[in-house]
């Protein structure tokens, strides 16, 4: 038996591929938001969650998650510009 060779490439339009990344994005983005919550509540006081914004769009990740921490949630967050890393911080508290 002759063996073929597959092509497995593909063109996506703009708008397929527009459509698809909107759409699972936002669903990704929520999941993930939820995990940094629950991670939050289980670290010990002290440390911290560092998220590295290491997609192939990592300016605009870095973008949405800096105006999302800075807007919604209210957890000691610092940006990091120069690495586009988000470092969200579990405080210690003295009773």
């Amino acid at each position: 038996m002759a063996s073929e060779e597959k092509n497995w490439s593909y063109t996506v339009d703009q708008k397929d591929f527009d459509d698809f990344f909107s759409k699972d994005c936002n669903k990704a983005q929520a999941i993930a938001i939820r995990l940094v919550r629950k991670w939050m509540t289980e670290i010990p006081p002290g440390d911290a969650i560092l998220i590295c914004c290491e997609s192939v769009a990592a300016d605009k990740q870095y973008r949405v998650w800096k105006k999302w921490f800075a807007k919604h949630e209210d957890l000691e967050v610092s940006a990091i510009d120069s690495s586009k890393s988000i470092l969200i911080y579990r405080p210690i508290y003295v009773e």
